[in-house]
């Protein structure tokens, strides 16, 4: 995923309590934070989320590019 132009790629740190302020407003902004409190990783598409490596290398192989 790293070599495609259309997504970035966000890291939390895996502890919760060594989130910044900047980290818990862009979980909050996009809907994503209480689904980080129980798996990762998350992908964040035009407000459309896929949970889970699986989910998210099924939408990868879906979508050319």
């Amino acid at each position: 995923m790293a070599d495609r132009t259309d997504v970035e790629i966000v890291t939390f740190p895996h502890d919760i309590d060594r989130w910044r302020e900047q980290d818990f407003t862009l979980a909050k902004s996009h809907n994503v934070f209480e689904d980080l409190k129980k798996t990762a990783p998350i992908l964040w598409l035009d407000g459309e989320k896929k949970v889970g490596y699986l989910r998210i290398r099924k939408w990868l192989q879906d979508t050319t590019k």
